[in-house]
């Protein structure tokens, strides 16, 4: 009863709404810059389309949402396309909350089970960003609906504290499952992993020739990453203890280190030069919006 009594408590537990809707604007911009990408001559149309009309897509696993539109056809491809635009910008600016992260999904879901084997692991970081948003109350502040609702951008309207807890344990277990997947040669003597990854041609955002000069500043890199992402588990246990899940000698601890800025100081500088060097979409962008569920609502200046 006593595991129990404590589950209740945190899942009825409330705050502002500073976080989540920050989370929302960020998750917002990345998915309507990408979105609307998929416009651009040469993507949309062949890479989605069926190949009946012309294109290269066999779709032979589309989303039972597709079939109830009335199949996949040319048509339907920039439909949802448009669709995911304009429901990106709804995010990004907050109108419709809940429901317009809803129909948001699910078009994204429907739209990327069109095109073969295109895509990453960033398309399911950011259908989980928005899945949270489905969870909890984006759109409470910083928001459209906030300005409809009350007349100002601003409000200390509460929302359920859990899908921020969610979002923590969402970026704690991506981290620390993609570091135990770094078992190949290059994340152990000589530590090269970081020197050959940049030079992959498929990766690689310019002409790094020079990286050979900066080789033993890449073989710290490598390492620095590799225990970074294994040891990411330790910031969820600090944040849980910080909640006073794990007993007040903890939370005291917790209150005495702060452990986000060393481990979300080194993500940032990690996501920053992947986004300068790398070509791997909007993984380090989507990485970054998830940040914001460390800081506590009213951490943000008010």
């Amino acid at each position: 009863m006593s595991a129990w009594s404590g589950w209740v408590r945190v899942c009825g537990r409330r705050e502002r709404g500073t976080s989540l809707a920050l989370f929302r604007i960020a998750i917002g911009a990345i998915l309507l810059v990408n979105c609307a990408r998929l416009l651009t001559p040469g993507i949309l149309h062949p890479l989605f389309t069926p190949v009946a009309e012309g294109g290269f897509s066999v779709a032979a696993e589309a989303h039972p949402l597709v079939g109830l539109l009335g199949g996949h056809t040319t048509a339907l491809t920039f439909g949802l396309a448009w669709a995911a635009v304009a429901l990106s910008a709804a995010l990004l600016v907050g109108f419709g909350g809940r429901i317009t992260a809803l129909l948001l999904l699910q078009t994204l879901v429907a739209l990327h089970s069109l095109p073969n084997d295109l895509g990453g692991g960033y398309d399911r970081l950011l259908s989980n960003g928005v899945f949270f948003l489905v969870l909890g109350d984006g759109a409470a502040t910083l928001s459209v609906d906030c300005r409809r609702r009350t007349g100002g951008w601003k409000s200390d309207r509460l929302v359920a504290a859990w899908p921020r807890y969610l979002m923590v344990l969402q970026l704690v277990v991506m981290y620390v499952v993609t570091g135990l997947g770094k078992t190949g040669a290059g994340w152990h003597p000589p530590y090269d992993g970081l020197y050959h990854a940049m030079l992959l041609v498929a990766y690689a955002r310019w002409e790094l020739g020079w990286l050979g000069d900066v080789y033993p500043l890449l073989q710290a890199l490598t390492v620095v990453t590799w225990w970074w992402e294994v040891t990411f588990a330790v910031l969820g246990v600090w944040f849980a203890a910080r909640q006073g899940w794990l007993g007040g000698r903890l939370e005291r601890i917790a209150g005495r280190w702060d452990l986000r800025w060393p481990y979300l100081g080194i993500g940032v500088g990690m996501h920053l030069t992947l986004l300068v060097f790398m070509n791997v979409g909007p993984f380090s962008a989507a990485s970054l919006a998830f940040y914001a569920a460390f800081v506590e609502p009213w951490e943000w200046p008010s």
